[in-house]
C-alpha cells in the first residue's frame, strides 16, 4: 500500500512547486524561470540572520512542504558572494536536506546551485565542492540532477549564463 504522499506525487493534477532559497546578496529572481511551475515558494535570508539560523529556517520550510503533501518539482539555491566557513556549512546543510527530501520522496526533478557574478575563484570552488557533496550523498541507484550556474546577476538572460551540468561521471559545460 502506498503512502498518501506517494499517491499525491503520482497524481496528474499535483501542483508543481519551485522551491527557491535566496541568500543575502544572491542574484535577482528572473520571472521567466518561474513560468513552468504552478507555485513558487521563496525562502530569503533576513538582514543580519546568521547562516545557521537561515539553514534551520529553510529546512523547517522543506518539512512544512512535506507535511502539506506538496510536490517540489525543482529547487534552486541562490547563493550570495560570501565565502565564509559558516556560510559554506549552512549551504551544505540546506543542500543535503533537499537531497534527503529528494531521496525520500523522489519528487525533486532537479537542484540548481546558482552563484552571482564576481564570486571569485574561491566561490566557484566552493560551489563545485557543494555539488560534489550532493552527488556523493545521493544513494546509489538514485539520481538527483544538479545544475551549477555561474555569473547570474539578474540582468543577463539565462542563456548567457555559464552553466555546468554535473553528472555521475563528472562535470560537463553546456
Amino acid at each position: 500500500m502506498k503512502s498518501s504522499h506517494a499517491q499525491n506525487c503520482e497524481s496528474p493534477t499535483q501542483t508543481r512547486l519551485l522551491f527557491i532559497v535566496k541568500e543575502a546578496g544572491s542574484p535577482s529572481l528572473a520571472p521567466q524561470a518561474c513560468d513552468r511551475f504552478d507555485e513558487v515558494m521563496v525562502v530569503a535570508q533576513l538582514l543580519e540572520e546568521r547562516p545557521v539560523q537561515f539553514a534551520g529556517r529553510v529546512t523547517d520550510r522543506v518539512a512544512a512542504v512535506e507535511r502539506a503533501g506538496k510536490h517540489i518539482a525543482s529547487a534552486c539555491l541562490q547563493l550570495g558572494k560570501s565565502v565564509t566557513l559558516a556560510d559554506q556549512a549552512a549551504r551544505r546543510l540546506v543542500a543535503l536536506g533537499l537531497a534527503t527530501h529528494a531521496a525520500n520522496y523522489k519528487d525533486i526533478v532537479e537542484l540548481v546551485l546558482e552563484r552571482p557574478a564576481g564570486a571569485g575563484s574561491i566561490g566557484r570552488a566552493q560551489l563545485f565542492q557543494l555539488a560534489e557533496d550532493l552527488l556523493l550523498a545521493t544513494p546509489s541507484g538514485q539520481r538527483l540532477p544538479v545544475r551549477v550556474l555561474f555569473g547570474a546577476d539578474g540582468h543577463q538572460p539565462l542563456a548567457k549564463v555559464r552553466e555546468a551540468s554535473l553528472g555521475l561521471m563528472g562535470v560537463r559545460y553546456a
